[in-house]
C-alpha cells in the first residue's frame, strides 16, 4: 500500500470518527434530560480562535474571515456570553468549514456581531461565495439531507446545518436563512441573552 492510499484511509477514520461524534451530539441534544454546560465567556475570543484554527484551509483555498460590529454591539455583553462554550464553538466550526466546502475559492466570509433593541444577541454569518439554490433552501436544516455533490464538488453527510441547529434551538435561540443564491449564504442567530 503506497503512502498516498494510507493517507488517504487515514483522513476517511478521521471523517468518519467525526461523523460519529456529530451523531452523538445531536442525540444527545435531541434527548430533552440533556443539559447544558453554561459558563461565561468571551464570544469574540472564542470565534478569533475557531477561525485561527481553519487558517491553513482559508489559505490554501485564498478564503478571509473577518469578524466584525454590527451597529448595536455590546462588548460587555459579548465579554460575558453565558452559554456552553464547547457547544457554541461547534456552531461556528460548522458554519465555518461549510463555507470552506461549498462556497468556493476566494471568497470572504464575514461575522457580524451585534445585538438587538432588547440586548439579545444577533449574529450574522455570511460569504459571498456560490449560494444555496432556492430548491434546497427549505430542507438545509433537515437531518441527512445534502445539496447537489455535482454542484458543490461535495458529497457531505448532511448533519452539520441540523447540528448547528440544534445546538442555537437548546440555548433557546433560532437560526434563519437569508437565502441569497446569487450573493452567496447568510444566516442569522439570535440568542436570548439568558438562555
Amino acid at each position: 500500500m503506497n503512502t498516498e492510499r494510507i493517507r488517504s484511509c487515514f483522513e476517511e477514520i478521521i471523517r468518519i470518527k467525526i461523523l460519529i461524534g456529530d451523531i452523538e451530539t445531536l442525540s444527545l441534544l435531541e434527548n430533552s434530560n440533556t443539559e447544558l454546560n453554561l459558563d461565561y465567556f468571551n464570544l469574540y475570543q472564542l470565534i478569533s480562535f475557531v477561525a485561527k484554527n481553519f487558517e491553513a484551509q482559508l489559505i490554501e483555498h485564498h478564503m478571509t474571515i473577518d469578524i466584525l460590529f454590527g451597529e448595536h454591539y455590546n462588548p460587555k455583553l459579548y465579554e460575558n456570553f453565558y452559554a456552553d462554550p464547547d457547544k457554541i464553538k461547534q456552531i461556528f466550526i460548522n458554519l465555518i468549514s461549510n463555507s470552506i466546502k461549498y462556497a468556493g475559492d476566494g471568497t470572504q466570509v464575514k461575522i457580524i456581531l451585534n445585538n438587538t433593541a432588547s440586548d439579545d444577541y444577533l449574529i450574522q454569518f455570511k460569504d459571498n461565495g456560490q449560494g444555496i439554490q432556492e430548491k434546497d433552501a427549505p430542507f438545509i436544516f433537515e437531518r441527512f439531507y445534502r445539496v447537489d455533490p455535482s454542484r458543490t464538488g461535495h458529497n457531505g453527510i448532511g448533519i452539520g446545518l441540523t447540528l448547528v441547529q440544534s445546538i442555537i434551538h437548546k440555548h433557546l435561540g433560532e437560526i434563519t436563512l437569508m437565502n441569497k443564491e446569487e450573493t452567496g449564504t447568510e444566516f442569522e442567530i439570535k440568542l436570548p441573552r439568558t438562555p
